[in-house]
C-alpha cells in the first residue's frame, strides 16, 4: 500500500483495532480468510474511498486476485477493485428480501458497504470476511461451516458500527468541522 499511515500498521496474532477501529477519518476491518488474517481493509469516511493494507506474512488465497496481474496499483484501482469485491458479497438491490433484511440490520435504505458491514460480509460462496475482533472465529459466525456442523451462527457484528457522516455532514468536515464519530449497537 502506498499511503500515509497505513504502512505503520504492523501484523501480529495480537493485533487489535482500537477506538471501534477509526484512526483519524479511516473506519479498518480486519479481512480474514477463515481465521487468518489476509489484512486490513481501510475505508476513508470523508473522500468515500476504501484501500487495503495487505499482511505480508498471509500466505492464502488472496481476496482481490485480479490484483496478481496488476502491479503497482494506484489508489483509484484499489478503491474500484474492492467496491466490485463488496458488491458482490451483497444480496442484489431488485430482491423481494431486501426490505427484510434492512429491517433486521436497522438500516434506512439500500447502501452495500452498510449491508456488508452488518453481515461481516459473509458469503457462502467463500471463506473470506470482516471484523473489528481480530480474536472472533469464523466457525461462529459463517453461514456455511455453521449448517453443515449443525451450529446456530452468529450473523451479527458482536461489536458497534461507525455510523458514517451523510454527504452534507462530510463536506463540512473537509472544510474543517471536526468529527466525532458515532456508533450504532448492532445486538439491540
Amino acid at each position: 500500500m502506498n499511503n500515509l499511515f497505513y504502512d505503520k500498521l504492523n501484523f501480529d496474532d495480537k493485533l487489535i483495532i482500537k477506538n471501534n477501529g477509526v484512526i483519524r477519518n479511516n473506519d479498518l476491518y480486519f479481512l480474514k480468510y477463515k481465521n487468518d488474517t489476509a489484512g486490513i481493509l481501510i475505508y476513508n469516511i470523508i473522500n468515500d474511498k476504501f484501500s487495503f493494507k495487505q499482511n505480508k506474512n498471509y500466505k492464502g488465497m488472496n481476496p482481490f486476485p485480479i490484483t496478481n496481474i496488476f502491479k503497482n496499483l494506484d489508489s483509484d484501482k484499489w478503491d474500484e477493485f474492492i467496491r466490485i469485491w463488496i458488491e458482490e458479497r451483497v444480496i442484489q438491490e431488485c430482491r423481494p428480501e431486501v426490505p427484510f433484511i434492512l429491517k433486521e440490520f436497522k438500516l434506512g435504505y439500500y447502501d452495500v458497504w452498510d449491508i456488508c458491514r452488518s453481515n461481516l460480509a459473509m458469503s457462502v460462496e467463500d471463506f473470506f470476511w470482516i471484523t473489528k475482533d481480530n480474536t472472533l472465529r469464523y466457525e461462529d459466525f459463517n453461514i456455511r461451516y455453521c449448517t453443515l456442523n449443525n451450529i446456530t451462527p452468529i450473523y451479527k457484528p458482536p461489536f458497534p458500527i461507525v455510523i458514517y457522516p451523510n454527504y452534507f455532514e462530510r463536506e463540512k468536515i473537509k472544510s474543517g468541522e471536526t468529527w466525532k464519530y458515532e456508533l450504532k449497537n448492532t445486538n439491540s
